[in-house]
């Protein structure tokens, strides 16, 4: 785990922005939802993305880098997961199973905490559920880049579905969820930040089977207790 040293670089220091930077990033964010599920990257949200990823304004420092993925983040887009074919991805996106949100949680000394809000339309009535995972962050030689292994899992339900057995349900969960619920736990998932200031951070997958997967995270809030 990391730990930030009283010299970490403050998110609020004066950065002089370019209007081509500024312009990127009003692109990105109007495709974004302002709350609810994450929507897939594609079409123009994909163009404005990578847009914005060619500028490379990523963290230059270890200290940046702690200090800017620190705090609360709402999921707003991520890579649709690779499906064995497209029947099964229709199947998947139009399943009883509606994300209603995910979120992370960083904390100053590197534990991070997921958590997905979903509801089931079930043969007795709709249920409420969530996922929750939880894992711990390293540095890499890379300052841009951290290794993240997941720990435990927990699935939260106030009872058994009648319509649907519990790994089905992890199945679809899995094909709207972004990579770092999908890693196996405690296996190494190489995540690389391309993109971050004070408002949105995109990062992508850069090992196995989910490497280049995208993510783009809202800030909710920047405090997160140790």
């Amino acid at each position: 785990m990391w730990f930030l040293s009283a010299a970490v670089l403050s998110l609020s220091t004066p950065v002089i922005d370019t209007p081509p930077r500024l312009a990127l990033r009003t692109a990105v964010t109007s495709l974004l939802p302002t709350a609810g599920a994450p929507v897939f990257v594609r079409d123009e949200l994909l163009a404005a993305v990578e847009a914005l990823e060619e500028l490379e304004y990523s963290p230059s420092t270890t200290e940046f880098h702690q200090a800017g993925v620190t705090g609360e983040w709402c999921v707003a887009a991520l890579t649709e997961p690779e499906h064995p074919s497209a029947l099964d991805a229709f199947q998947a996106r139009v399943a009883d199973v509606n994300l209603l949100g995910v979120r992370q949680r960083v904390s100053s000394v590197g534990s991070m905490e997921l958590q997905a809000e979903f509801q089931l339309r079930d043969g007795d009535g709709d249920i409420s559920g969530r996922l929750e995972v939880d894992g711990a962050l390293s540095l890499t030689p890379m300052v841009d880049s951290f290794d993240l292994r997941t720990s435990d899992r927990r699935l939260s339900l106030p009872r058994v579905p009648t319509t649907m057995e519990v790994p089905s349900l992890m199945q679809l969960l899995h094909a709207r969820l972004p990579a770092e619920f999908r890693a196996e736990e405690g296996v190494r998932l190489g995540m690389q930040t391309t993109y971050m200031d004070e408002v949105l951070r995109i990062s992508r997958c850069t090992t196995g089977k989910l490497r280049g997967e995208c993510a783009i995270a809202v800030r909710i809030s920047m405090d997160a207790e140790s």
